[in-house]
């Protein structure tokens, strides 16, 4: 195999577009792949957050703070999710808005996405005198307990 054309290191194993359909290695192809490139390429993933980093405030912390829990039952009211697993996904959702600034929030799943749109309404209109901080880590609590519910439902089935 021949050299990578980027690197000019390792052996290019991945066709790319970006490079003339020339082989790149898996490392090049990764720091320089672009959605607007290679959204049709097998190697593309779109970027992947990590949610378990996201700053949340503790259960104590919601427990005795009547405002956050004003603010985390006009969110669940408003995106009113049948079950924890919806609710989760509406969650990193408003994550993905909130947290990690992406201005552009689509769902293949209608559900979720007007899940989204309704607290993302909210957020908007009735708590937006609540600082983005305060938001994320709240949008992190709300995480943190419907994952810790999934886990005991899962571990109640088993």
């Amino acid at each position: 195999m021949a050299k990578c054309p980027v690197c000019n290191i390792r052996k290019g194993k991945r066709k790319c577009g970006i490079v003339n359909n020339q082989f790149v290695c898996s490392l090049c192809c990764a720091s320089t792949r672009k959605e607007e490139l290679c959204g049709d390429c097998v190697f593309y993933l779109p970027p992947q957050h990590n949610y378990d980093a996201v700053p949340a405030f503790s259960a104590a912390v919601l427990a005795n703070n009547h405002a956050l829990q004003n603010y985390s039952h006009q969110l669940e009211n408003a995106y009113n999710a049948a079950n924890p697993q919806d609710a989760l996904a509406i969650i990193e959702l408003l994550m993905n808005r909130y947290h990690f600034n992406e201005a552009e929030i689509k769902s293949s799943n209608a559900l979720w996405q007007s899940g989204f749109a309704a607290a993302d309404n909210v957020i908007k209109t009735d708590l937006q005198e609540v600082d983005n901080e305060t938001l994320v880590n709240l949008l992190g609590a709300m995480r943190n307990g419907l994952k810790n519910t999934l886990e005991n439902l899962q571990a109640s089935a088993a």
